[in-house]
């Protein structure tokens, strides 16, 4: 079975991460021939290559240029009459507005692959807001959602299409204590310290000033620094990075907690950690960091909010009410004091995670739901 990934590639998150799982693993199930399609060069396109996976630039589509759309919609044509293909899985809503129409007039069968809850998170007149709306209008043949609290959204935009979920393959690595100590001293950090990190986009909802809050309440601990990982990419980061940068100051913990902006070693970051927080003022649709985290054997404090409920448990994290500063403070406070505690939850960690995502496996789900889908036909 032949498959082509539509993806952006403009700006590098979970599900670019995701992608790049799938490709390093696709010898795992030879049976499923998985080829990618992006429109924008950048980190995904670097590292899609890497992994030499078959890989098309399709061109940049940018909805206020429609020549840029055509081209694109000309090549991409081009590849379905080349390749054959028995599905597409479009993993934007652009994707299925754009390119969704082209699947249809071929034999491959469309499959939407949803990564964020549909229709809630978007305002009204945003981009996505709309390009969500528009693609109401292109039914696909299926619907696959990274988690169970995306897929309670779905008869939203879908009702009585079939969907499924299939959690994110996410890549382990090994940790070299070596370099863990290398990276530690890089940064400042000793063997005594406890190193709290949080690795996401720089989107308030995200939840750094509540992590920052509640740091501010641990400033009397000693040995405790926080690195904070994530650069700019989209217009109005920037405005909120120096936000936060004026608060760590402001709450007179400035030297304690590090910026460290966009990195592509993060798995060595990770490994270097002790603890590892992202406390979201909002649902996280599934989030491949907390896995990731997990994958690096780090104790994952969350809020108790979207897919961190379905990812966290009490044997390797621990979730708090959304926005009780005191709760994640004393949750964060425990962990930097009571090291056992925090060394048994990052005894399951990495357990935890390859239960969820192990790559192999979330692989051959998806070639078992594309071959009873594609069977269907």
């Amino acid at each position: 079975m032949r498959i082509l990934h539509v993806t952006s590639g403009k700006i590098y998150g979970g599900i670019d991460t995701a992608l790049v799982s799938m490709a390093k693993y696709r010898a795992t199930c030879p049976t499923l021939d998985q080829h990618f399609a992006y429109c924008f060069p950048g980190r995904f396109e670097s590292e899609l290559r890497d992994t030499g996976a078959s890989a098309f630039y399709i061109g940049p589509v940018r909805s206020s240029r429609l020549w840029t759309v055509a081209r694109s919609r000309q090549y991409f044509r081009a590849l379905l009459e080349q390749y054959d293909y028995d599905a597409v899985i479009c993993h934007f809503p652009w994707a299925m507005i754009v390119l969704g129409s082209l699947v249809r007039w071929s034999k491959a069968r469309l499959i939407y692959w949803v990564h964020n809850v549909p229709m809630r998170t978007e305002p009204l007149f945003s981009f996505l807001g709309i390009c969500e709306r528009w693609a109401k209008h292109i039914r696909p043949d299926l619907v696959v959602c990274n988690s169970r609290f995306t897929r309670s959204y779905v008869n939203d935009i879908y009702p009585g299409v079939t969907s499924q979920v299939i959690y994110c393959p996410v890549e382990s690595y090994a940790c070299d204590l070596v370099r863990r100590d290398e990276m530690r001293q890089n940064l400042g950090a000793d063997k005594r310290t406890t190193v709290i990190i949080q690795v996401s986009r720089m989107q308030r909802w995200k939840g750094h000033l509540f992590h920052i809050e509640a740091l501010a309440q641990l400033k009397h601990i000693p040995g405790w620094q926080c690195w904070i990982v994530g650069g700019v990419q989209e217009k109005g980061e920037a405005q909120h990075l120096s936000r936060l940068k004026k608060l760590v100051n402001k709450r007179g913990i400035g030297e304690r907690v590090r910026f460290l902006g966009q990195r592509k070693d993060v798995h060595q970051l990770l490994a270097a950690a002790d603890i590892f927080c992202q406390p979201n003022v909002h649902p996280e649709p599934f989030g491949i960091v907390y896995i990731e985290a997990l994958h690096s054997g780090l104790p994952v404090v969350a809020t108790d909010l979207g897919g961190a409920h379905e990812i966290v448990t009490p044997h390797c994290g621990i979730l708090v009410p959304p926005g009780d500063v005191h709760a994640l403070s004393g949750t964060l406070g425990r962990l930097i004091e009571d090291v056992p505690f925090r060394n048994m939850l990052g005894r399951h960690a990495a357990m935890r995670a390859r239960e969820l995502c192990a790559p192999e496996e979330r692989i051959g789900d998806l070639y078992q739901l594309l071959h009873r889908t594609c069977l269907s036909a």
